[in-house]
């Protein structure tokens, strides 16, 4: 698998990723507010990690075979910084409804 065989799902099938979406999507249906926040802060924080993570350990295994910041600074492509962006966007907007909601 090469570098243009790299998709999304290759995240999503990771299992720290599938344990995020579930904390996250378990925060958005749990009615008692204090763990609803837990969790959806929980699972958000750990996408956001999980994006750099891989952001910074792709190359090892289809191209370089070690861990390099400069080449994953010199390889990304600029839909990483898109994703990684929306990401935090989400995150900060997520904690900003909460308190509106916690102040109603």
């Amino acid at each position: 698998m090469g570098l243009d065989e790299t998709y999304g799902t290759t995240i999503l099938m990771n299992p720290i990723t599938i344990i995020s979406l579930v904390c996250l999507f378990a925060g958005i249906w749990i009615n008692n507010y204090k763990n609803s926040l837990i969790f959806s802060l929980a699972g958000s924080f750990i996408l956001i990690i999980m994006e750099i993570y891989y952001f910074m350990t792709w190359h090892i295994m289809f191209m370089t075979g070690v861990f390099s910041i400069q080449t994953s600074i010199g390889l990304v492509y600029s839909m990483f910084y898109v994703g990684i962006g929306l990401a935090i966007i989400f995150f900060f907007t997520f904690i900003c409804f909460q308190s509106v909601t916690l102040k109603n």
